[in-house]
């Protein structure tokens, strides 16, 4: 299971601790400065251990083609039985400003593709 996205910005001066204790940055704002990084935070829950691919993508909204990414990072990892956190920082200067759907999800080897997305609009 992969929980809802938590978007944020150490920029906006806010944090909120998840129950595993780590530090998340939150986005009171609504939207970031394209010149800082953005923070997505996401827990997934499973019930044994699993190899998987997560891929953070970003697609434009205002752009005719919405299915093409503007950014995207994929990596393999070992995702735990239980509750697992994870977050990162992404880069976006090189991005237009603008509305966006930022979408996280996780391929494993079992066939199995989960998906979340969330709104993100960049100043």
């Amino acid at each position: 299971a992969l929980s809802d996205l938590v978007l944020g910005a150490a920029s906006q001066g806010e944090t909120w601790t998840s129950p595993l204790g780590n530090t998340v940055p939150l986005g009171p704002l609504g939207a970031y400065d394209r010149r800082q990084p953005v923070s997505v935070f996401w827990q997934i829950q499973s019930d044994h251990e699993r190899d998987t691919r997560i891929t953070v993508a970003l697609y434009r909204l205002s752009s005719g083609d919405q299915e093409t990414p503007v950014l995207e990072v994929s990596s393999s990892a070992e995702v735990g039985a239980g509750l697992t956190e994870w977050q990162r920082n992404l880069g976006v200067a090189q991005l237009e400003g603008g509305s966006y759907r930022i979408e996280v999800s996780l391929d494993d080897t079992e066939g199995s593709l989960v998906k979340r997305s969330a709104a993100l609009y960049l100043w």
